[in-house]
């Protein structure tokens, strides 16, 4: 079998940096490892950030967890807004390390 390649292929820039294939970084990210203690699912957890402006997302990259889990983070809709210096979510799971990208 030989291996086909596409040659001449113009990528369009859709203005949007994740999209792009850029970096988070590039897109002013940030990585974030919490630590959720045993019996905390459920609970709000306030996370705070380094990015000078409110949030648009959060995406769990990678996690430890104690024992299997939905893997799931949520917000209510009486939850506090995000802000400038911290985020607050909720996980359906506890006793974990979760590192989180903040975008």
């Amino acid at each position: 079998m030989t291996e086909k390649w596409i040659e001449g292929v113009v990528h369009k820039s859709t203005g949007e940096p994740i999209a792009d294939g850029k970096s988070l970084e590039s897109a002013n990210g940030e990585r974030i490892k919490i630590v959720l203690a045993s019996g905390t699912a459920n609970a709000i957890t306030i996370i705070p950030h380094n990015l000078g402006r409110i949030p648009q997302s959060v995406r769990i990259v990678n996690m430890v967890l104690a024992a299997a889990a939905d893997v799931v983070w949520y917000r209510l809709r009486t939850d506090n807004p995000w802000d400038e210096q911290a985020i607050e979510v909720r996980f359906r799971f506890d006793d974990a390390d979760v590192f989180l990208e903040v975008t």
